[in-house]
């Protein structure tokens, strides 16, 4: 499914490129992996050249040992394409603290390379610092369907216009982290195949949403999806999190034969999202498909869209409690129906807990269109809320009472077009 390209050391020393700098007595660090002392390769100074940076690079790959720290060097490689796969467990690609950027040269066809990883990461407890990455359609690609590996980390990274930044598979119970990185101008920074990673304290801002590669706009604040094997997607959080401009917040997705379950969104604040296109929701939550269920929505903030609040499309037995939703003037064309609603539940929904949620200037508070789903007021009681309290929703002449169809979603169409091939 994706391509392990790597550059061999012989094809590197045969181009005439540097050997990789060997450890030091004063190289050697203590790694977080199981306390295993890792010796510090040093990757050769960039030279703008694609060819000689990345035979470079992955000269420093083929030379680290379990632990060993892959230090680049300040200044900006180039990369054409190809990828370098880091098999070694516990490897550490670290950037040089005055500044290390990693930049791509897209293709003719963006959408050839578009699930081509610049780097794989594949050894389990591997882990990405102080990097930029710039440029690249798919700078990280992280773990492998089914495996059981995890213990990965990518920590204080900036990416700019990418437009996959971090794509990870995987069905480890061990926990994988996405802390303090920066999101400029990407189209979705993350698509999380699997279970048990955490991102969170991320920021993703979109101050040029025309430089967003491949579609010209942001496409949501990130994905979970299924693990390809297994069909689980479980025991992910998204926490603390600050979107800024986006067309949508976080997007679950699986459907019949799949499950996307007990994953927590949490404390995150979205503001000013944005309606690009028709396709788009302006939502800082959306659960789409029948298998998604059981996960809990929990005190995310929302300050402005140009859509909608929270869209639950199929999903079924979800919480839905204390978010606070503000500014939904409805004004513009949505892909669900009733733009400027808080909370919309279609026809296909059951069993969806909303509670607690407080809504400020928005054209709609709850729509609720489906079976047994259970509305309560704020103050705690335990009453279902009588649906006279609801706003009746406005569907337009082409939404029929079968509500959206869940299988036709736009940004699933999208992925599977570009990234399910």
């Amino acid at each position: 499914m994706k391509p392990s390209v790597l550059l061999c050391a012989a094809a590197v020393l045969a181009a005439g490129c540097e050997d990789p700098t060997r450890p030091s007595g004063d190289d050697v660090a203590l790694v977080a992996h199981g306390n295993t002392p890792g010796a510090v390769v040093r990757v050769a100074p960039p030279t703008g050249d694609p060819a000689t940076d990345a035979a470079n690079i992955a000269a420093a790959v083929a030379a680290a040992t379990e632990g060993a720290t892959i230090a680049f060097a300040r200044g900006t490689y180039v990369l054409a394409g190809g990828t370098i796969r880091v098999s070694v467990p516990g490897v550490t690609l670290e950037g040089h603290r005055r500044g290390t950027t990693l930049r791509g040269l897209f293709h003719d066809d963006p959408a050839d390379d578009f699930f081509f990883p610049y780097f794989e990461l594949v050894g389990g407890h591997q882990r990405v610092r102080h990097l930029t990455f710039r440029d690249m359609h798919n700078p990280l690609s992280i773990g492998e369907p089914g495996t059981p590996l995890g213990g990965y980390r990518v920590e204080d990274c900036t990416f700019r216009e990418n437009s996959a930044p971090i794509v990870f598979f995987g069905f480890s119970d061990e926990v994988s982290r996405m802390t303090g990185n920066r999101f400029i101008n990407v189209v979705v920074p993350f698509n999380i195949f699997g279970k048990t990673v955490h991102f969170r304290e991320n920021r993703i801002t979109s101050p040029d949403p025309a430089a967003s590669p491949l579609v010209g706009q942001p496409f949501s604040a990130g994905v979970l999806l299924p693990d390809p094997v297994a069909g689980i997607c479980e025991h992910n959080v998204l926490e603390e999190n600050t979107i800024v401009g986006n067309a949508d917040g976080f997007l679950l997705f699986a459907f019949d034969g799949e499950t996307c379950r007990n994953n927590v969104i949490r404390e995150n604040t979205f503001i000013r999202l944005r309606v690009f296109t028709p396709d788009d929701n302006g939502s800082m939550v959306g659960l789409v498909g029948p298998g998604v269920e059981r996960n809990l929505v929990e005190e995310n903030e929302l300050l402005g869209s140009e859509g909608l609040g929270i869209v639950v499309l199929a999903a079924h037995d979800n919480r839905i409690v204390d978010n606070e939703i503000r500014n939904l003037p409805g004004e513009k064309e949505t892909f669900t129906p009733s733009p400027g609603t808080a909370i919309f539940l279609d026809e296909a929904t059951s069993g969806n807990r909303v509670k607690e949620n407080e809504f400020k200037k928005v054209a709609h508070t709850i729509v609720d269109l489906g079976t047994g789903n259970i509305i309560r007021d704020n103050d705690d009681d335990d009453r279902d809320r009588d649906h006279d309290d609801l706003v009746a929703p406005v569907l337009p002449r082409s939404m029929t009472r079968q509500g959206v169809r869940a299988l036709d979603h736009p940004k699933l169409r999208f992925l599977r077009d570009h990234m399910m091939r």
